[in-house]
């Protein structure tokens, strides 16, 4: 249940402001004076939202929000406009005796079911996929995929359903996706399909270390190597059918990919291998960007591809960010098959 979402969070307070509007706007029979504080929060808050929202997508979800508000404010007044149309009917009847606190209790009750609604959705039941780890099918191999790795997986199209992108991880955003994830593993009993897998590799620093602690079978050869690794360099890596990586064009990789063996003839790059197994370590192309990055690719079984793609750096050369990115696709294959 806990930390609750941002998303939820987010609802409770928009929950919050259409109560707050239909309570001043219930009690404006008193003084029409109480008409003000709805009006006045929302003019208020719409104008430092708005002068402070910035560009972009930034300005763009600040324009929403302040619209959201306002269906909301009006939303208020329409409701209290008909709590006072249906309870003056049935106290202009004799018949009827009606407690006054009534109509504030019902005022409320659509957002009280609103909210209950999505408190539900933030509950997840224990079980193996919620609390340790699911098993992913993909090419010709099945693999451990633990929560705390946060992980994205897509899953194989049925004919039922089509593709989805779900993440996977102790994240309270996630949450969402982890009751699907949980539904289609049977709550962790059985693998689930996917044809991609991405992985930030600075998530399983902490497993390495437990790893180490505990002297697993393989610790002498990963404690010796993978602590020199500077995961803040790893961007990510990703795991998918050979398929999926040439027919979606995943950007830079797949220029590289392609474009292996005219950039081996190139002294600025250091580049090796072919379109099944090769790397590729560059300048930043992008102008007035400095820093190297790298991409390696190489088979994980006959028909997946597993590619390990690094962040812009400075100060680090094309050599040494080849064998961290080599080395943490190394151990993120030794975790999934554990």
């Amino acid at each position: 249940m806990f930390p609750l979402s941002e998303e939820f969070v987010h609802d409770l307070q928009l929950a919050l402001f259409f109560v707050f509007c239909v309570f001043c706007f219930l009690t404006t029979t008193k003084s029409k004076l109480f008409i003000l504080p709805p009006l006045g929060t929302y003019v208020i808050f719409s104008i430092w939202t708005l002068a402070n929202a910035g560009d972009g997508y930034a300005g763009l979800d600040a324009a929403f929000l302040v619209l959201s508000l306002l269906v909301i404010l009006i939303a208020g007044g329409l409701w209290a406009l008909a709590l006072y149309f249906i309870f003056g009917q049935l106290t202009s009847n004799t018949k009827f005796t009606i407690w006054k606190g009534t109509i504030h209790i019902v005022a409320a009750l659509p957002i009280f079911v609103v909210l209950v609604a999505a408190l539900s959705q933030q509950y997840v039941p224990p079980s193996k996929c919620s609390t340790n780890s699911i098993e992913i099918s993909i090419g010709d191999n099945t693999y451990k995929l633990r929560r705390e790795y946060n992980s994205m997986v897509r899953t194989v199209p049925t004919s039922s359903k089509k593709s989805d992108q779900y993440h996977y991880s102790f994240e309270p955003e996630d949450k969402k996706y982890l009751r699907v994830i949980c539904e289609l593993s049977n709550e962790g009993e059985k693998p689930i399909s996917i044809n991609q897998l991405w992985i930030k590799p600075k998530y399983i620093r902490t497993k390495l270390e437990k790893s180490c602690k505990q002297k697993t079978i393989y610790s002498d050869n990963m404690c010796s190597e993978y602590p020199n690794i500077k995961w803040e360099n790893i961007r990510s890596i990703m795991l998918m059918e050979r398929s999926k990586f040439t027919e979606n064009l995943y950007g830079l990789p797949f220029f590289f990919f392609q474009n292996i063996l005219e950039l081996k003839n190139d002294p600025s790059v250091l580049a090796g291998g072919d379109q099944k197994t090769g790397y590729v370590c560059r300048k930043e192309m992008q102008t007035n960007a400095s820093g190297n990055h790298c991409f390696s690719w190489r088979h994980a079984d006959p028909k997946t591809i597993l590619i390990g793609v690094t962040e812009r750096t400075v100060d680090v050369s094309n050599i040494e960010l080849l064998e961290q990115i080599n080395s943490a696709m190394e151990l993120l294959m030794l975790e999934l098959q554990r």
